[in-house]
């Protein structure tokens, strides 16, 4: 499986579910991903998932009513998505 990113969100999450509804989509243009969401679902945070055949990162935001760092969780899913590209040595 090609690699793809999934958002994953509570309903009524405002200006947060926004900012990581673009983040979600620049981080799939970029790296060429396909981009999937967001997904409402029950539960109270959010959640962006890098995911391919073998591996699956989760960046969970529990309280989306908190200042979020989404520099910070774009890096850490860039940094995950591009490591599991990468040719590994065996």
């Amino acid at each position: 499986m090609a690699g793809r990113l999934t958002l994953y969100a509570p309903a009524g999450c405002g200006e947060l579910l926004g900012a990581a509804v673009s983040l979600l989509r620049r981080i799939a243009r970029e790296l060429s991903l396909m981009a999937v969401g967001p997904i409402i679902r029950e539960g109270g945070c959010i959640c962006l998932c890098y995911e391919d055949d073998s591996l699956a990162v989760y960046v969970h935001i529990s309280d989306p009513h908190r200042d979020v760092n989404f520099d910070k969780a774009e890096v850490i899913v860039k940094l995950m998505a591009s490591s599991s590209n990468r040719d590994c040595p065996t």
